[in-house]
């Protein structure tokens, strides 16, 4: 009420309403605690329509992370009184679940064979959000796209699918990751037959010719994998990867540490014959393989070292056969100052009697030391040179080695 007298003049008088602020409340649902409130949840006031608040800080609980919000967070502040849950994970090790696109049902969360994901990006995403691992059913995974690889997980093959037999068996239940979307690549070099029949890989002969996996390539997807961002602890373990045009993984620019690939097969990669291409092309990064096998590719293993940093590659047990290259390195190629160490591993030439099998390179910090086993000497080299390299290079090193 306003109460006006003694006026000796018009007056206009001019009402001013202020608009009811909302309550937004957010409630982390066990994934921390505020530290304006110290409790998990917190109410906030804004004026509708204007920019939604941002989360007040809050410290993380040992056992969950924050996954997203229900609802999802709006751009501004709503109409009505609002409250915001947090979609939680567990930090402890979470299993994910895949089976091939066409094997996929209507509900995907990856937490049965039943409702896993058809989608082999969209489940390593997932287990990436904190930790996990990847359980791929047997069967044949066509990529459409790199897959950005995330830290913390492992991608595991061999799995019957099947919630009574969890136990995974690469040779019983093949499960095969290919960048060759028609699934018609050909050998263009001493066969014109397919590279696969009916999931069977019609691995190089050997004779004197070289076998170059290109043949029909202009579908195949350039990348398998990739580090967008800084990729530590990833393990692939019992996996066939076979028809991609450039790499298998691709980690550029030291982004990807404590890589191991376990018992798994790589069959023609690296379609695109390019010169500066690998099935695994590793910039400044460290890896291991293990007890796996690289048939029929061009240049297996690419290493180069950043301007700061070296590539470093340690092979065991492994077996390279049939694998080309028009310029050098049909098995491994070596920048400057890359590095290779490779135990207890064979080097079979059969196809590749044009090439050698180790191109070396020589660097300030580089190194290449190739150890053979009591049964693998340099002998099983067979055809053709095992090594060419610089001559100014005094670090590479050939010798028997006793397990």
């Amino acid at each position: 009420t306003i109460t006006v007298s003694g006026l000796d003049a018009d007056l206009a008088l001019t009402a001013k309403f202020s608009v009811k602020p909302v309550k937004i409340t957010f409630d982390l649902n066990g994934c921390g605690t505020f530290v304006e409130s110290g409790t998990g949840t917190i109410e906030l006031e804004a004026i509708p329509g204007t920019a939604f608040p941002p989360l007040p800080a809050f410290t993380e609980s040992d056992e969950w992370v924050l996954k997203a919000w229900e609802p999802a967070l709006p751009a501004f502040a709503p109409e009505t009184d609002a409250t915001y849950v947090a979609v939680r994970v567990p930090k402890a090790l979470r299993i994910i679940k895949c089976v091939p696109a066409n094997e996929a049902g209507e509900v995907q969360d990856g937490t049965t064979w039943a409702t896993a994901y058809g989608d082999l990006a969209t489940a390593v995403a997932d287990a990436g959000i904190y930790r996990g691992e990847v359980w791929l059913k047997k069967g044949l995974y066509k990529l459409s796209g790199s897959v950005a690889l995330k830290s913390n997980v492992a991608l595991r093959g061999g799995f019957a699918g099947e919630a009574e037999n969890e136990t995974p068996d690469s040779a019983a239940n093949a499960t095969i990751v290919s960048g060759d979307k028609n699934g018609d690549n050909k050998w263009t070099t001493g066969s014109t037959g397919y590279v696969w029949t009916d999931g069977v890989f019609n691995a190089p002969q050997l004779t004197s010719d070289a076998w170059y996996p290109n043949g029909n390539n202009g579908d195949d997807i350039g990348t398998g994998f990739s580090t967008p961002q800084v990729s530590t602890n990833v393990v692939f373990a019992g996996l066939t990867f076979t028809g991609f045009k450039s790499a298998v993984l691709y980690s550029n620019d030291s982004k990807c540490d404590d890589l191991v690939f376990t018992n798994c097969n790589f069959f023609a990669n690296t379609t695109s014959l390019g010169n500066n291409d690998g099935t695994l092309h590793i910039i400044g990064s460290r890896f291991s393989v293990i007890d796996s096998r690289f048939v029929g590719n061009y240049h297996c293993l690419y290493l180069a070292a950043t301007a700061t940093r070296s590539a470093k590659a340690t092979v065991t047990g492994t077996w390279f056969e049939g694998n080309s290259s028009k310029y050098g390195g049909a098995a491994v190629y070596i920048e400057p100052s890359a590095t290779l160490v490779a135990t207890n591993c064979d080097f079979v030439a059969g196809t590749i009697t044009i090439d050698h099998a180790v191109h070396y390179l020589p660097g300030e910090d580089g190194r290449c030391e190739l150890r053979c086993g009591p049964t693998k000497t340099a002998s099983s080299v067979r055809t053709i040179p095992m090594l060419r390299r610089d001559p100014r290079s005094f670090d590479v090193l050939l010798r028997p080695f006793l397990l």
